[in-house]
């Protein structure tokens, strides 16, 4: 047989054996792969053994981890974040959840609640997002007068700017209503007209300035909040 074929023959063979060489170690990487997957998953070290909820107040998340199947003992590889997330959503005192894994074994839950901010005259209290919530507990919650029921669980048009309104001022504000002139509030004992829709943190920031510049018995308009207005309170 001719060298030359004899030497081709063998790099063919070698080039073969090199090639399912290779393949049968990419096979056993496979398989090594699936098998540490495996134990991984399954393995106590990774399952969930600690539960750590932050922010927690008034809501309940556990009856959401359950539905969820987040609860000790079950794979924290194999934890569904987002469907325990949307499940502890459901409970109305969470405005935003947020699930994270620790390995090995910790689920970490950081719950940001929904806060009481006032109370309508049907007694039912609102979330600082403008959600009608429950009977009112709070005696330090702003009356908000709205003529009308809520139609849903939040408040829309006047009521959320009003619910804006509170959350923007800083300092107590007793009542909050509509009238002929628009919104106005009782900030700090001082009747303060705010106007139509519109603007409502900046008419909040000029209010906060402006308030010691009022005496008893006048009144503050900041419906134009580049020209805030004092003037006598109207006589009944």
């Amino acid at each position: 047989m001719d060298p030359r074929i004899a030497l081709r023959r063998r790099q063919v063979e070698a080039t073969r054996l090199r090639i399912v060489g290779r393949r049968i170690i990419i096979g056993l990487s496979g398989v090594l792969i699936v098998m540490g997957s495996v134990w991984a998953i399954n393995t106590p070290m990774f399952s969930i053994r600690h539960i750590d909820v932050v922010g927690q107040t008034n809501s309940v998340v556990t009856s959401g981890l359950g539905a969820a199947g987040l609860v000790a003992g079950n794979p924290l590889l194999l934890a569904d974040l987002s469907a325990g997330e949307d499940a502890i959503r459901l409970d109305p005192w969470v405005k935003d959840v947020e699930l994270d894994r620790q390995f090995p074994d910790r689920l970490v839950v950081k719950v940001t609640e929904r806060v009481e901010v006032a109370v309508l005259d049907s007694g039912l209290s609102v979330s600082d997002d403008g959600r009608v919530m429950r009977e009112s507990v709070g005696s330090d919650l702003t009356r908000l007068h709205l003529s009308g029921a809520p139609i849903n669980s939040y408040l829309d048009g006047a009521g959320a700017e009003a619910i804006e309104l509170i959350t923007m001022l800083d300092g107590d504000v007793s009542d909050v209503m509509y009238s002929e002139v628009g919104l106005v509030a009782w900030y700090e004992g001082v009747e303060t007209i705010f106007g139509t829709t519109g603007d409502v943190a900046t008419k909040a920031a000029v209010a906060s300035l402006m308030l010691e510049e009022v005496q008893p018995g006048e009144l503050l308009d900041v419906s134009v909040p580049e020209r805030p207005v004092i003037r006598p309170v109207a006589a009944s």
